[in-house]
């Protein structure tokens, strides 16, 4: 298993997602900041080995088109990567648990492909998550949170 750290860097780069689809303003990233205290959702940090940028970026590639084809419950689905491409944030926002758990079922098999070139760093999941999807992602080192107060214009 991957030692997992919170760094400055990873919580401020966290904190420019969120502010992105903010500012970004489309009617897409409206559902999602709206859905964001019902549904469920997840930020994860990856760390990008040595020579494995391309392999990462090619898995990547192959997941959003899966996941954009076939998982209609998948409400937002988006890679990030640091300015000098070795740190990588991926967030995930789903209609619910249940979807959160058939997005698992979809890429679990290739995964370990992807951990390889970039095993994860942090993992922090929003919303009231099932026990059935805690357990699901507790082996990532997850840490919950719970919403706790705010709006969405």
């Amino acid at each position: 298993m991957s030692t997992f750290k919170i760094t400055r860097r990873g919580a401020m780069a966290a904190s420019a997602i969120a502010f992105a689809s903010l500012a970004a303003g489309t009617a897409a990233n409206a559902d999602l900041v709206n859905a964001s205290s019902d549904g469920v959702s997840y930020v994860v940090q990856m760390t990008i080995q040595d020579g494995g940028l391309e392999t990462f970026k090619e898995l990547a590639q192959g997941y959003i088109a899966s996941v954009e084809a076939n998982e209609a419950d998948t409400l937002t689905y988006q890679w990030w990567l640091d300015e000098d491409s070795s740190v990588a944030l991926l967030y995930e926002n789903f209609t619910d648990s249940d979807a959160l758990l058939t997005h698992l079922g979809n890429v679990g098999p290739s995964l370990g492909a992807l951990l390889e070139v970039a095993p994860i760093t942090r993992f922090e999941a929003f919303g009231d998550l099932s026990d059935a999807a805690r357990e699901a992602i507790a082996p990532f080192g997850t840490v919950h949170f719970s919403h706790f107060g705010g709006f969405n214009r």
